[in-house]
């Protein structure tokens, strides 16, 4: 069998929305299901957010998010946009992380309200 993939990740998930829609995608570790449907309608809420922000082509953004699926929709909105992916993980010290940011140069980040306190102590200003 021969599988041809497009260009890109985000052209192979606009491919995967237009064939399996309504087909579950992702079922992450805290009893989320999304359909190919819902990832696309919420990639695409998070990359017109990041674009507003001024986060696109080349522009660093920072995801500091448990691994969920909303944090596979933030990774595949920063890919639509064409910024870079920063992973912020969540088992990293905080000190570290903080280094992480103040060196990064951050257009934008993204994270849960769960982790609002946290998101402060790195020095992320909250929207």
């Amino acid at each position: 069998m021969h599988y041809e993939w497009p260009s890109t990740l985000s052209h192979r998930v606009d491919q995967m929305v237009h064939e399996h829609g309504s087909d579950i995608a992702v079922k992450d570790g805290v009893g989320n299901t999304l359909t190919y449907s819902q990832i696309a309608g919420r990639v695409n809420s998070i990359a017109t957010a990041l674009v507003a922000a001024d986060a696109v082509d080349g522009s660093r953004v920072a995801v500091f998010q448990e691994p969920t699926s909303d944090w596979v929709c933030s990774l595949l909105a920063i890919f639509r946009v064409g910024s870079v992916y920063v992973p912020l993980d969540l088992r990293t010290s905080l000190p570290r992380l903080a280094a992480i940011v103040k060196t990064a140069s951050l257009a934008q980040y993204l994270h849960t309200r769960q982790l609002c306190t946290a998101s402060l102590l790195l020095g992320l200003r909250i929207r």
